[in-house]
């Protein structure tokens, strides 16, 4: 699920696998492209600079957001612990993506890129707001 970049220590980036339309004949066709799932990450420290807390927000796809128009198709995605924050992705056809995060109704983030292995990390860079759910905390050394 992720790729490793050489990005700073204290910086994790997940970028996603993409759907594969041969994997599910149902759907896979028509989420072709899309991320499977999508997880934003923050490194904390915790008291002493030993200890590094990792948090994370995973956003799954939810269906019955899918809109296909002639410019694009889109996808939101729902953050796994509930809240507010939404992630919704469109993709382009000359294979860019646009990401916007929206808390509610307000975008409070945005992402972009032409492939999508850069355009995932792009969104990697959102992070995850201090009033944001997160799925899980883990406890590094």
């Amino acid at each position: 699920m992720s790729k490793k970049f050489g990005a700073p220590s204290d910086f994790i980036a997940f970028v996603p696998d993409q759907i594969d339309p041969t994997q599910d004949t149902e759907f896979g066709p028509r989420f072709a492209g899309f991320p499977f799932n999508i997880m934003l990450s923050h490194v904390v420290r915790a008291g002493s600079e030993d200890v590094l807390r990792v948090i994370a927000s995973l956003y799954e796809p939810d269906a019955a957001s899918f809109v296909e128009a002639e410019d694009c198709r889109s996808l939101t995605y729902l953050n796994k612990a509930g809240g507010a924050y939404t992630l919704k992705v469109a993709l382009k056809p000359d294979g860019s993506l646009e990401a916007l995060k929206y808390k509610g109704k307000k975008v409070v983030a945005a992402a972009a890129g032409k492939g999508f292995d850069g355009a995932m990390f792009q969104v990697g860079l959102m992070g995850i707001a201090p009033d944001e759910p997160v799925s899980f905390v883990k406890k590094c050394l």
